[in-house]
């Protein structure tokens, strides 16, 4: 195939107290690449930029600094040390996703850049050296590489992320687990219209944490050990839960997330009526998705999906609101015949692609 287009989906996050250790993938949003073959040259990956309707946020951006350009020239390096490739590749990131939604809109484009870079290529690279290449196109946009929504993107469904520090594995193997479950879920995300780089929100966690605990007087290592086990089984009850299909509880152990909500909601306006607002129309539970400043809602009926939907809306009052309606998406990053046509078959389910 001489010339391809890959779509990389938009994923949500922490799933209420998983902080960067859980994500799933959604549908109906998220980035394309067009992938060309041409002859070969000294450069392997021949950019041709970024088009699309969010494309002005990242033209002044150098082609080193962008995610898709770097994983994609990872991965096709990667694969011309293992092939006798007689071509080079040209590359093109369509940008749709929002910046600063916290649906991870660099991973889209880092996957989307992937997926058409191995399927042009039509060669394989080995599940570990893919996610070094999605890593580094994470890291490269955000400074360090996050994999909670990269995973779940490229692979599609509910993932964990696991420690890479236990001796009993096989050395090298990166610890990514696919969860199994989830059918019925349906997730409701409603993003006002304002950006939060992750490293606001990052700091903003790290204060809270240093004011509540280091700084606070008659602080006792004791209480540090007590919210570890606090999150340790609200994050272990959110696998389970996934696992059996229990949105209800799933649902129950998102809305009960202090920690990460109490500072990182302070900078999302209204952040307080909006998940009340949710849980009032029928949600099961709603929190940050990502590190915000979009708000995820969930159900198990894609029936009450448009009440939480208007009611999370109607609380964020004067500030402009977008939203997703959306299932897990279990197929990750895809090859896909044509932008438009595809884009025709999401609107309906969200007004966050541009026009």
């Amino acid at each position: 195939m001489d010339e391809l287009i890959s779509f990389a989906p938009a994923t949500t996050a922490n799933v209420g107290p998983g902080y960067d250790i859980m994500g799933y993938a959604l549908k109906w949003l998220g980035d394309f690449c067009r992938v060309e073959k041409t002859e070969k040259q000294n450069e392997p990956i021949l950019w041709r930029g970024v088009t699309g309707p969010m494309s002005p946020f990242l033209e002044k951006l150098k082609p080193e600094r962008n995610a898709a350009f770097v994983a994609a020239r990872y991965a096709f390096m990667r694969l011309r040390e293992q092939y006798d490739l007689d071509f080079s590749l040209s590359v093109t990131l369509h940008k749709y996703m929002p910046i600063g939604s916290g649906l991870g809109s660099s991973s889209a484009s880092t996957v989307a850049a992937v997926k058409g870079v191995l399927a042009a290529a039509e060669r394989e690279l080995p599940p570990e050296i893919i996610i070094d290449a999605l890593l580094l196109g994470e890291e490269t946009a955000c400074g360090t590489g996050h994999p909670d929504n990269v995973i779940p993107s490229y692979f599609g469904g509910f993932f964990l992320m696991m420690s890479e520090d236990y001796d009993a594995l096989p050395a090298g193997e990166k610890r990514f687990h696919r969860i199994e479950g989830g059918k019925s879920l349906v997730s409701i995300i409603v993003k006002p219209d304002v950006s939060l780089n992750t490293s606001e929100s990052r700091a903003a966690l790290n204060n809270h944490i240093r004011r509540s605990f280091l700084e606070m007087r008659g602080f006792e290592p004791v209480d540090i050990l007590t919210l570890v086990r606090q999150q340790s089984i609200k994050a272990a009850e959110a696998v389970l839960s996934y696992q059996m299909d229990d949105i209800q509880r799933l649902g129950a152990i998102m809305r009960n997330n202090d920690l990460l909500e109490i500072p990182r909601g302070s900078l999302i306006p209204r952040f307080r009526e909006v998940k009340e607002a949710a849980l009032s129309a029928g949600a099961y539970g709603c929190s940050i998705a990502g590190s915000g400043p979009s708000i995820v809602a969930i159900t198990h009926d894609e029936q009450k999906a448009p009440a939480v939907r208007d009611a999370m809306q109607e609380a964020f009052g004067e500030v402009p609101s977008r939203w997703l309606v959306s299932p897990v998406n279990n197929d990750g990053a895809v090859i896909i015949d044509d932008i438009e046509a595809f884009l025709a078959d999401c609107r309906p389910h969200t007004d966050m692609l541009p026009v």
